[in-house]
């Protein structure tokens, strides 16, 4: 008997991925290595863009989604050392970051993708 997982497309995951919060997103894939799988996919085909701290919704209109091409992954603080697991997991999938000095060295050796970085010298919260 075939799963989900096993009958819909990236296609298909797309669009049901699409409707929900990048964090609900990357909690879903600690379901099971299957679902991880489709995740990561996903994320890689889209994009993610890490924010520190806070930014207004206006600025992008909804809440988590920054445009069709990229998925918001906020961070209420800067915590180098969350932000470095983070990237250690899915830096692949990051094409847009903010950091600070001492997220750089992390964020260039784990995301051979990104291609937008703001760098702050001080807190962004």
């Amino acid at each position: 008997m075939a799963t989900i997982l096993e009958v819909f497309n990236d296609d298909v995951w797309r669009l049901v991925l699409d409707w929900l919060h990048t964090d609900d997103i990357i909690r879903s894939e600690r379901v099971s290595r299957a679902w991880q799988d489709v995740i990561y996919r996903y994320l890689e085909g889209c994009g993610m863009s890490i924010e520190i701290g806070t930014r207004p919704k206006l600025w992008y209109g909804v809440n988590h989604k920054l445009s069709h091409t990229y998925r918001i992954l906020r961070l209420e603080e800067d915590k180098p050392e969350i932000h470095r697991n983070l990237l250690q997991k899915w830096g692949p999938c990051v094409k847009k970051a903010d950091c600070v000095n001492s997220t750089m060295e992390a964020l260039v050796k784990r995301c051979p993708n990104v291609k937008d970085i703001t760098v702050c010298m001080t807190s962004l919260n």
